[in-house]
């Protein structure tokens, strides 16, 4: 295996074992269905974080308070927040055929 393939295997690994105490199962999850229609949704959920995890930047800034401490909190927050959605929509899209394997987003990912 290439060297880049055992970070990328190591760190998919490292974030299944992360306990999803907090965290509650994704919408995709929860809806049911055939596995035709599970995979759709993990699918969708996936892509949607991936292409607008980084809204998050501007979204958490934009509605903290109207103080500087709350915007840098809100920055600080927004930073993380459109890091760990971008990761878990990739996550999510790359092993979207794997509809028992549910990756944690914190707040359910992006909003709309």
């Amino acid at each position: 295996m290439k060297k880049s393939t055992k970070w990328i295997a190591l760190a998919v690994m490292a974030i299944m074992l992360v306990p999803s105490v907090g965290f509650a199962a994704s919408p995709w999850k929860e809806k049911g269905g055939s596995y035709a229609d599970i995979t759709k949704g993990k699918l969708d959920f996936g892509l949607k974080n991936l292409l607008a995890g980084w809204t998050e930047l501007i979204r958490k800034p934009m509605h903290a308070e109207r103080s500087v401490s709350g915007m840098v909190m809100g920055l600080g927050k927004g930073i993380m927040n459109g890091v760990l959605y971008t990761a878990g929509g990739l996550l999510h899209t790359a092993t979207f055929p794997i509809s028992v394997l549910d990756i944690p987003i914190p707040d359910n990912g992006v909003q709309f």
